[in-house]
């Protein structure tokens, strides 16, 4: 079987052909390469017990790390999601169409077994005794551990508006909330998205692919800015306006309205949006109560270092729970860096991590676009840029460098040169290569 590398997001796909799709950023099937996975040059074979808090990206990224460098360990996965581990970026997909098990899963089931990978799965760890090395399960089981790697992800920020618990308020972070969302659209004719951000879009394409009416309200003044520049922002916008799309922008939810089911949304301009239904996406915070309530630092994820330790000996952290540098992306390709830093390390490898450069594909609302990289944002460097568009054929690419060494770049429309930028990024190309490469 062969090995695809998505160039996006770096995940790895076995298949004789490549995903049409990548389930995790959504790149088309160019995007990926052939690829050819390399033997650790460290083994061990230790029977220590190793446990791995978190069973998405960065848990099972740190079990794979852990198991191709050491056969005899005990590796035990916790997880209060009962569902064997999936591409949870998917999951806006999942709600107009039903997953491909294919490309939904990360892992068979059989391969836990072949791995002699314990699971215990619908089932949270509510306490780390690290002076014990134990860890207390809502179940009252204990679980004790030599090595422990906390990889519990991150939870959608849901603010206590007024009226936000009442029936048809939904925020999709896993299987089960899309389960939800899906069987209680079908009833529903108005939908409204808190949030304009990549998830937020990608959840109002969905639910207008089943025929709602859908309106998005965005506190910002333009859509996706850290993904997009002003103007790539105002094509974007207007592509979605042609899907029949409502777009709200400087504007805040204050209330829910209704009485047991919501039936709208009042804004802070005293606009009130009619809704049956109404999806919260504007963004996530790291779980970290469980590390903090042990002992472990903590800013706003747990910190650490280059080889994903914390603060306490034998316990590592990976994936959105975590920060390093000061920063947390919260993106797969980052989960999935640090949690194979965090396996390797932890049966006695030495990987180090530095931060990634964040890709973004955006594949809905009938257009295409692609961002990498700085995109003139930082106040005190200055910038030129280059940009091309073709109306006609609603294409638009923008370079934008510093001097003349590119630090990043968007594609509207044709984003068959992404991979070619994710490279100039990475070795700072000249204004002269880019301009060749992506313009001309």
């Amino acid at each position: 079987m062969k090995l695809w590398r998505c160039i996006i997001c770096g995940e790895i796909f076995e298949g004789d052909e490549p995903p049409e799709i990548c389930p995790v950023c959504g790149a088309p099937s160019e995007e990926f390469e052939l690829y050819t996975e390399e033997e650790p040059v460290f083994t061990s074979n230790t029977n220590e017990k190793i446990v791995v808090i978190g069973n998405n990206a960065a848990g099972i990224s740190a079990v794979e790390a852990m198991r191709k460098r050491n056969t005899n360990a005990e590796i035990i996965v916790i997880d209060k999601d009962p569902n064997y581990a999936y591409y949870r970026p998917s999951l806006s997909d999942y709600i107009s169409d039903n997953h491909d098990e294919e490309y939904f899963y990360l892992h068979k089931k059989e391969w836990y077994n072949e791995n002699n990978i314990n699971l215990k799965l619908g089932t949270a760890a509510i306490k780390i005794d690290s002076s014990n090395n134990q860890i207390i399960l809502d179940n009252e089981e204990i679980v004790s551990y030599e090595k422990l790697i906390i990889a519990n992800g991150s939870h959608n920020f849901v603010p206590q508006l007024p009226g936000i618990n009442k029936k048809g308020v939904f925020s999709i972070k896993t299987l089960s909330d899309a389960d939800k969302v899906k069987a209680y659209a079908k009833d529903c004719n108005k939908a409204a998205i808190i949030g304009g951000g990549l998830l937020g879009l990608e959840a109002a394409w969905e639910l207008k692919k089943l025929g709602l009416d859908v309106t998005v309200i965005e506190v910002a003044d333009r859509l996706l800015p850290k993904q997009l520049d002003e103007e790539s922002s105002k094509i974007l916008e207007n592509g979605i306006k042609k899907t029949g799309i409502n777009i709200h922008k400087s504007a805040t939810a204050d209330a829910i309205l209704g009485e047991e089911e919501v039936t709208g949304i009042q804004l802070n301009n005293e606009m009130t949006i009619e809704a049956d239904m109404v999806i919260v996406s504007i963004g996530v915070r790291a779980n970290t109560k469980l590390a903090q309530e042990a002992g472990i630092n903590i800013n706003k994820g747990i910190i650490v270092d280059e080889y994903m330790r914390t603060n306490i000996e034998n316990i590592y952290g990976a994936g959105d729970v975590t920060e390093f540098d000061g920063i947390n992306y919260y993106i797969w390709q980052q989960a999935i860096e640090q949690g194979e830093v965090a396996g390797a390390n932890a049966v006695g490898d030495t990987l180090t991590y530095k931060n990634i450069i964040p890709n973004n594909v955006f594949n809905a609302m009938n257009m295409n676009i692609f961002s990498t990289g700085d995109l003139g944002s930082k106040k005190d460097l200055s910038y030129n840029s280059v940009n091309q568009q073709d109306i006609d054929k609603e294409i638009y690419k923008k370079l934008y460098f510093t001097g003349k060494k590119f630090t990043g770049g968007i594609l509207m429309g044709d984003i068959t040169k992404s991979s070619d930028m994710i490279k100039g990024v990475e070795e700072k190309s000249s204004l002269n290569q880019m301009v060749k490469e992506i313009i001309l």
